[in-house]
């Protein structure tokens, strides 16, 4: 403790608030990273294991699920779309198009078939359109698209209450199993880069990578250090003779 140092008692407050706040932050960021790097592990290793070959997606989508492949036989029932909105690709604004899979057990699993421009030819309901034909659908299990902050939810609207396809924002189980009339779990197939009646497809486990995180929490606790330093600046006592000098 340097002698004769008596900061004032709202600059210590205020530097121990922001600290406080920055290592915060920091540690947040770290969390974060953490949590990339146990997706990107479970990725690796659900796609290490067998393509599932049935589904009960009636269920909601257990850890042990996720990101595991599947190959599940079905009809799309095209009259049924969901557009996801605001889903960008490029730069470019436009939606991803969720379409219904009724499976062989009868549950109703929504297969996510990609990005379509919104502006571009090509992204009418028409164009969107898919036969019921019988088919095998392969691609890789997921959670419904989630924003990372929910502003709003969307307007319930029943089985007959809109014409189809219906455009939302991040809809939720609970809101698909409404529009649907029947249950809707958190679940979508993400439909695989080569197979057919799909849109442009990317698929990134996450978004930005753990490295990004740890970035981010070094400049937080950069601040936090800077902080402490300004106010050991600003408050340390000044001898006579540096303040003779200073005058």
């Amino acid at each position: 403790m340097l002698a004769g140092w008596r900061p004032p008692l709202w600059g210590v407050a205020a530097t121990v608030a922001g600290v406080a706040a920055f290592v915060s932050l920091g540690l947040w960021q770290l969390d974060r990273a953490d949590e990339k790097r146990a997706m990107l592990a479970l990725d690796d290793s659900a796609a290490a294991a067998p393509a599932l070959q049935s589904l009960d997606a009636t269920q909601a989508l257990g850890p042990e699920l996720r990101f595991r492949r599947a190959r599940l036989q079905g009809r799309y029932e095209g009259s049924h779309q969901v557009l996801l909105q605001s889903m960008t690709s490029g730069g470019r604004d436009g939606f991803q198009v969720l379409t219904p899979l009724r499976l062989e057990n009868g549950a109703l699993l929504m297969v996510n078939r990609g990005w379509v421009a919104a502006d571009a030819p090509g992204s009418t309901a028409e164009d969107l359109a898919v036969d019921d034909a019988a088919r095998s659908v392969y691609g890789r299990l997921n959670v419904l698209p989630r924003p990372g902050l929910r502003l709003g939810d969307n307007a319930p609207a029943g089985p007959h209450d809109a014409d189809w396809p219906r455009l939302y924002l991040y809809p939720t189980a609970e809101e698909l199993s409404i529009a649907f009339g029947e249950p809707v779990a958190d679940v979508q197939l993400q439909l695989d880069a080569n197979a057919p009646a799909g849109f442009e497809r990317d698929w990134p486990t996450v978004n930005a990578g753990p490295e990004r995180h740890v970035g981010y929490a070094l400049q937080w606790f950069t601040f936090a250090l800077v902080l402490i330093v300004i106010f050991v600046l600003l408050t340390r006592p000044r001898s006579p003779g540096s303040q003779d000098n200073a005058a």
